[in-house]
């Protein structure tokens, strides 16, 4: 691996370094203040969205995409074909047109989130990378398995939930959702509606489904977050950002300007991780007789 992010596997991958031709095509996300300071040419980096959430999106019009003739890499670049959706939990998503296999990607792995990280650290306390990274919009990455929980290595896989899995998603919500306080069971018509939809994850450790979330969207454009729950067991591993941020992607695909999602005023945890994703307060309300708050995401910003 060289200093600018390069892959030694990349040689003899057979793929040309197409990667580099992708800010070309697409759109290149600039991280906040990441222009600051350097001293190389950014003139080949044409700007399309000069304030996005802080950061930029640029568009690459270099003659010589692998060299940015001559000029600045962005981060983004460098990293390819990884991004870090957190920097704090060290959540790590990898895009799914990279032809490598997660093992040759170890070392850049590691490369990866000691940019990120030294990044965080220089923006601290007036920026925390990590609010941008929540909201900044990166097409088809997912995340990089396997993962840590505590000491020991799971495969971790997030799947996309449908009609076969009602029996288990039934059955939890039976026998873990008995405390109307901090959340309810979902109603039955409610889940199939949501398995239905296509935009339902779950995430499985080692084989077992130890969290899940429920979502769908309407042909006005808007979206619902009708569930996101974690097993007890397995709380506090930032399970709900990851699946938060998978309805998200989806919602959006699915052309959703706004995502609606309503939990309990006393589920700190939940209300934290729907504002880590981008969600903020829309309004108090009750529900079944229970004290509830509207969340909303609008993601009419993203295009």
């Amino acid at each position: 691996m060289y200093d600018k992010g390069l892959i030694r596997a990349c040689e003899n991958s057979g793929c040309g370094w197409k990667c580099c031709s992708f800010g070309s095509d697409g759109h290149i996300v600039i991280l906040p203040h990441e222009f600051a300071g350097h001293e190389q040419e950014i003139s080949h980096l044409q700007i399309i969205d000069n304030d996005y959430f802080g950061g930029k999106k640029v568009k690459c019009i270099a003659k010589n995409c692998k060299s940015c003739d001559n000029g600045y890499k962005p981060i983004m670049c460098r990293t390819y074909p990884l991004w870090i959706k957190s920097v704090n939990k060290g959540f790590v998503f990898r895009s799914g047109k990279c032809p490598l296999k997660n093992e040759q990607l170890t070392k850049h792995k590691e490369f990866v989130l000691g940019i990120f990280e030294n990044y965080r650290r220089k923006l601290l306390p007036q920026t925390d990378i990590d609010v941008f990274l929540s909201k900044a919009w990166i097409d088809r990455y997912d995340p990089l398995f396997p993962t840590d929980i505590g000491s020991i290595e799971c495969k971790m896989e997030i799947k996309t939930l449908s009609m076969s899995d009602i029996s288990e998603i039934e059955a939890m919500e039976q026998t873990m959702l008995s405390n109307p306080e901090t959340c309810f069971a979902s109603e039955p018509q409610d889940i199939t509606k949501c398995l239905q939809s296509g935009c339902s994850y779950g995430l499985l450790l080692d084989g077992s489904l130890v969290a899940y979330s429920l979502a769908y969207f309407t042909e006005y454009g808007t979206a619902y977050v009708d569930k996101c729950f974690v097993c007890s067991g397995y709380r506090g591993n930032g399970f709900q950002y990851l699946l938060l941020n998978a309805n998200i992607a989806k919602l959006v695909s699915n052309g959703a300007q706004e995502i609606f999602a309503m939990t309990s005023p006393k589920n700190e945890a939940s209300i934290k991780s729907f504002t880590n994703v981008g969600f903020s307060f829309k309004r108090d309300t009750k529900y079944k007789g229970a004290e509830r708050i509207i969340l909303s995401y609008e993601s009419n910003h993203i295009y």
